[in-house]
């Protein structure tokens, strides 16, 4: 069996069981091994495919941004899609909740009275950030 892939988080583990005819519909004198991934508190699909996942789109004045540097104080520096860099604030409700690195795909929402700043709005996964750009959208 392949290896298993790991799911957002979870503990990964494989077991391997022996299984009788109820399970494989084998006869009784032939013996089985079943292999199961088990993936304790997994919230995503454990297959390799990729499926199109419906994701947070800008609304209003948000844009893509990516994180070039982290600044400290709970701030960032970003490179929009418009192509304008901004310092970026993650505010409250995402510090240790949301953690944010350096590469991530982020939204965020510029200020109206200072266009060189904005706030952090969401931050895409991994995997959400390679379906943005294999969309072209960033």
């Amino acid at each position: 069996m392949g290896h298993a892939s790991r799911g957002r988080r979870g503990s990964l583990f494989q077991r391997t069981l022996a299984c009788g005819p109820a399970i494989t519909g084998e006869p009784p004198d032939r013996p089985c091994e079943l292999h199961l991934t088990v993936c304790r508190g997994y919230t995503g699909l454990m297959s390799e495919e990729h499926e199109r996942v419906d994701l947070r789109m800008p609304e209003g004045d948000e844009v893509f941004a990516e994180v070039t540097e982290m600044l400290g104080a709970n701030r960032i520096a970003v490179r929009c899609a418009d192509g304008t860099e901004r310092t970026a604030r993650i505010p409250g409700r995402m510090q240790k909740r949301v953690w944010i690195r350096e590469g991530d795909i982020v939204l965020v929402d510029p200020w109206d009275w200072q266009d060189e700043k904005a706030d952090v709005e969401w931050r895409y996964e991994k995997d959400e950030a390679d379906q943005l750009r294999e969309e072209g959208l960033v």
